[in-house]
């Protein structure tokens, strides 16, 4: 499995997280396109780093993009 391809699950589980490479791939768009997309406020997105990290671990809900992608089809 490459980075940009998303976990196989066996449910399909709202809360799953994605990073923002493998929600790139899901919405057949590039990785910037997609931290637009989040400053823009349209995707929620949450930083799953251990504070004073250092880096950011920025994770997409399953939910946050299906529902996305259901304003965009509009």
């Amino acid at each position: 499995m490459s980075i940009a391809e998303p976990a196989r699950t066996t449910t399909d589980d709202p809360d799953q997280l994605y990073s923002v490479a493998q929600a790139a791939a899901l919405l057949s768009c590039s990785k910037p396109h997609v931290y637009r997309l989040i400053h823009a406020g349209e995707l929620p997105a949450y930083d799953i780093a251990t504070p004073g990290a250092g880096v950011s671990k920025t994770r997409l809900r399953a939910a946050d993009i299906r529902a996305y992608l259901a304003r965009a089809a509009l």
